[in-house]
């Protein structure tokens, strides 16, 4: 898909509005369109980083991607997530138990021990940072954070995919990554808000500025390059992919995104030429 968001008035909010249209007024699951970048993406013998794992929804489903030779690092912060994951891996899926190593501890740029913010039955929105935009109540505790590069050997398998879902410290853990990126240039998946990313000191324009020169280009889902940070400012949507630069993975990860929506909820992604 070749777009051209500023060929439309009003920019990129304007074509992720006319793609809700399509879609009826409701945002379709996003998680499963991440479960379709990974199906393309990841082959046997990989290694997978799911950061910010939570129940191990991907963690678990990913694992068959990579096959036995292939290894699947889930890492979470919440130690009571941390705790049901390996409980679902001894239990559910022990034929996983030499594919799967969870790490419970926070992804960051740094290792030190933090205070971490629990949102009582909504453990996706649980942070580093105690943040306005969510309104429940959170219980304040202290967590174990670690770098990416510190967790990660550089010899052997690739690493070929990154999830990242962390509720605004997305920025703080890539950074953290930087060898491991720069040998392996993974596929990136990743969630951004400007709200959550104003809560740890952030903005579009600093992750674009730690991206590029790592050789990285991000996308939304529906193939619109977000070249601007102001682009991120007035999406519509939270989820992004970053490809290295030249990845012919980036055609075929947009083309499969495409046909899934369409065949699956009927909507055909506008493209602006």
């Amino acid at each position: 898909m070749v777009q051209d968001v500023e060929a439309l008035e009003g920019g990129i909010e304007a074509f992720h509005r006319a793609v809700l249209q399509r879609a009826g007024g409701v945002w379709f699951d996003f998680e499963q369109l991440v479960r379709e970048v990974y199906c393309e993406v990841v082959r046997p013998g990989d290694r997978v980083l799911d950061v910010g794992a939570n129940n191990g929804d991907h963690t678990f489903q990913v694992a068959p991607c990579v096959g036995a030779r292939g290894k699947v690092i889930a890492v979470e912060a919440a130690p009571d997530l941390a705790a049901k994951l390996r409980r679902q891996l001894a239990t559910h899926y022990p034929a996983f138990a030499n594919i799967v190593t969870i790490i419970a501890a926070g992804a960051y740029d740094r290792a030190t021990t933090a205070s971490f913010f629990q949102v009582p039955g909504h453990g996706g929105l649980n942070s580093l940072k105690d943040r306005p935009n969510v309104g429940f109540e959170k219980v304040e505790g202290t967590v174990e954070l670690v770098r990416l590069d510190d967790v990660v050997e550089l010899a052997g398998e690739p690493i070929s995919f990154v999830k990242m879902d962390i509720e605004g410290a997305e920025l703080f853990a890539m950074r953290g990554a930087v060898r491991l990126l720069d040998a392996f240039k993974p596929v990136v998946v990743f969630e951004f808000d400007v709200i959550s990313a104003r809560a740890f000191d952030y903005d579009a324009a600093d992750l674009l500025e730690f991206l590029r020169p790592m050789g990285y280009r991000v996308y939304d889902f529906f193939g619109v390059e977000m070249e601007r940070a102001e682009n991120f400012e007035r999406s519509q949507v939270w989820n992004y992919i970053a490809f290295p630069e030249g990845s012919p993975l980036k055609g075929r990860v947009l083309d499969r995104l495409r046909k899934y929506m369409l065949d699956t909820f009927g909507v055909d992604v506008p493209t602006v030429r």
